[in-house]
């Protein structure tokens, strides 16, 4: 039966993604494109997170090309396996094939209309996430070494995705502590043994590459220390609408009360608890549904684990009610996704691309200064080194304006493509203008066309 209705259910996810709008962020063709192009992470361009996702990126632009097309596929194939993990997981925790389908079911309609149609760092964590979930349930169940081993490796490889995916760890640390009745340091060893495997390759890179402070400074000290500074940074302000979708998927997690404490002494129950929180605690410092890819997971598996707890003549009216929030839950959702076309690859992105190709020839560099990273890709050309995408946390951090200059200085090019920016606060994306670097453009270059309404072009002055 699984032959059947797992494809059927995989087939139906794809065919939700496919009528939604899927989200190409720039970041996500900009990031590989300049690394394979001879720029190192964190040393030649700003970029905050492990290397990790742009690393398996690299790899498979360089197979496929550099196409948004191999962007979707990659996304939807990552979330194809996340459904197939997803289903092991459930069956284990239910028993029951068509249970484990009815809640992967429910898990399809919330990733897909809850802006799961996109490849972000957070989505990317997901994957590795439920395989740890999922050898640490093995260890549970079977107490085999290995598996602890398998849950710190997997772990660990969301490490190197996102540096918020250390909360998954330490909240498996503390489940260890909490439950072990005794602790074996070979075991915390092997837990241990798979991220430091990790972390080994990511160390001999920023040596080699020189860029280990870059390095530190991008994932660790400045998101800790000055990015909460910069004002509207920090966002939790969301539309009412998905207020509303919050608030309703919040309210089957009540369905635990009914279990009475017997659900609280499940381990796995604890785990899957202890994980959804480190979950929502990543999302910080703003809300987006995106950002909770790895909370909507866990909580199905919270769903799935309620519904067998409770006493059994509730159990049809509990996932009759799940059923409800879902559909509701996607139909408010559906307005903000529901559409064909890919967002950042429109036809506005796709006709400045030729222009900016005819404007700045081929091998010459070229400065973008509010248009999207991914243009540099569509148009098969390069920033100077010391390039930082226009985003004001990173660069009203004392002293990172100057090292953008000195990159322009070292290396100028010989055009800017320059967004006029919109109205509104001028802290606000495609408003900010960095001063410092746009006083050095108007002193050494001079405006001598457009390639369309609002977006000119400045040359370098003799």
């Amino acid at each position: 039966m699984t032959k059947f209705f797992l494809p059927a259910l995989l087939v139906l996810h794809l065919l939700l993604l496919s009528r939604l709008i899927f989200t190409a962020w720039p970041e996500m063709l900009a990031y590989p494109y300049l690394f394979t192009s001879g720029f190192s992470l964190y040393k030649d361009f700003i970029f905050p997170y492990p290397p990790g996702l742009v690393w398996l990126l690299a790899v498979v632009f360089n197979f496929f090309d550099y196409q948004v097309e191999v962007l979707n596929v990659l996304t939807w194939g990552m979330i194809l396996g996340i459904d197939i993990i997803l289903y092991f997981i459930l069956k284990r925790i239910t028993a029951s094939l068509f249970i484990s389908l009815f809640f992967l079911g429910i898990f399809i309609f919330l990733q897909s209309f809850l802006e799961g149609n996109m490849l972000w760092f957070d989505l990317a964590t997901v994957l590795p996430l439920l395989l740890g979930f999922y050898f640490a349930l093995q260890w549970l169940e079977k107490k085999e070494i290995k598996n602890l081993f398998l849950t710190g490796l997997f772990l660990g490889l969301a490490i190197m995705i996102k540096q918020t995916a250390l909360l998954y760890s330490v909240s498996f640390v503390f489940f260890y502590i909490l439950t072990i009745k005794r602790i074996n340091l070979k075991e915390l060893v092997l837990l241990a043994l798979g991220p430091l495997l990790l972390v080994i390759p990511l160390l001999i890179y920023v040596i080699v590459s020189e860029s280990m402070s870059h390095f530190l400074n991008w994932t660790l000290v400045y998101p800790l220390t000055q990015w909460s500074k910069f004002p509207g940074y920090v966002d939790f302000l969301i539309s009412k609408r998905y207020l509303l979708v919050t608030l309703l998927l919040l309210i089957p997690l009540g369905g635990a009360i009914l279990s009475g404490k017997q659900l609280l002494k499940d381990k796995c129950f604890l785990l899957t608890l202890l994980f959804l929180v480190a979950a929502l605690i990543a999302i910080y410092p703003r809300f987006s549904f995106f950002h909770l890819q790895p909370a909507i997971a866990l909580s199905v598996i919270l769903f799935a684990k309620i519904s067998m707890e409770i006493p059994p003549k509730l159990r049809l009216k509990y996932r009759i009610f799940l059923v409800l929030v879902v559909f509701i839950s996607s139909v408010l959702a559906a307005k903000m996704t529901w559409g064909e076309g890919i967002r950042f690859y429109g036809s506005d992105d796709q006709r400045i691309t030729p222009k900016i190709v005819s404007e700045v020839k081929a091998g010459e560099k070229v400065f973008f200064l509010g248009v999207n990273a991914s243009q540099y890709v569509f148009a098969g050309r390069l920033p100077p080194k010391r390039w930082s995408d226009n985003f004001g946390w990173y660069l009203e951090i004392p002293g990172v304006q100057e090292w953008v200059i000195e990159g322009l200085k070292e290396d100028p090019p010989r055009k800017v493509i320059w967004r006029v920016p919109s109205e509104g606060s001028w802290y606000k994306l495609g408003v900010y203008q960095p001063q410092k670097i746009t006083e050095y453009l108007r002193s050494n270059y001079r405006k001598t066309g457009k390639i369309e309404e609002g977006i000119q072009v400045w040359t370098k002055k003799d």
